[in-house]
C-alpha cells in the first residue's frame, strides 16, 4: 500500500528563527480488524533545515510525506500519526484500508 501523508499549507512545520528547521517524527500502523499487528511499524524521522525556496513552498503547497506499507490481500486498519519535534504538536488519521 503507497500512503501520502499531506501536511497543510502553512502549517507552521518550520522553525525560521532556528535557520529553516524542520523536525517531524511519522509513524504508520497497519493492523487487521481485530487488532493484530500485520506489518512492520513504519517510523520515519525528518530533520533537516529546509533552503528557503523549499520554506517557501512549504507555505504554500504544505509538505508530502510518502511511503510504502506491504500487506497482504484483506481488511484493515491503518493509522498515522505526525508529530512535530520542534512544537509538541501531534496529528493523526485512522482509515480502513481493504486490499484486494
Amino acid at each position: 500500500m503507497h500512503y501520502v501523508v499531506l501536511l497543510a499549507p502553512d502549517a507552521r512545520i518550520v522553525d525560521t528563527s532556528e535557520k529553516n528547521h524542520i523536525a517531524l517524527d511519522l509513524v504508520v500502523s497497519a493492523r487487521t480488524v481485530d487488532g493484530q499487528q500485520v506489518a512492520p511499524l513504519v517510523q520515519k524521522k525528518i530533520d533537516l533545515h529546509a533552503t528557503p525556496q523549499l520554506e517557501e513552498e512549504i507555505r504554500q503547497k504544505g509538505l508530502a510525506l510518502k511511503g510504502v506499507v506491504e500487506v497482504s490481500p484483506g481488511e484493515y486498519n491503518v493509522r498515522m500519526v505526525v508529530r512535530d519535534s520542534l512544537s509538541g504538536r501531534v496529528g493523526s488519521v485512522s482509515a480502513p484500508l481493504r486490499v484486494e
